[in-house]
């Protein structure tokens, strides 16, 4: 894991997080909404997912080794 987190440190990968209004939450590791599978207004603000679902609120956060989110999404993203 310590390698792989490496890479997407190095990367420049961050924590994207999302909720719908439809219920539904998505996250992932990227280095952007679009790269994410999102559409963006013009302050590149997630407004609609690929599906065409809206967005409620979303989060980007660096990435942060102690959270288990993160750790999980690396994991998918580079493998373990």
């Amino acid at each position: 894991m310590n390698k792989a987190w490496e890479r997407a440190k190095a990367e420049g990968l961050r924590f994207f997080w999302a909720h719908m209004h439809v219920g539904h939450t998505m996250q992932c590791v990227a280095k952007s909404w679009e790269e994410a599978g999102f559409y963006v207004n013009d302050n590149g603000d997630p407004v609609r997912d690929c599906k065409g679902n809206t967005v409620a609120k979303f989060t980007i956060e660096p990435l942060n080794k102690r959270n288990p989110q993160h750790r999980s999404q690396v994991a998918l993203w580079w493998g373990p």
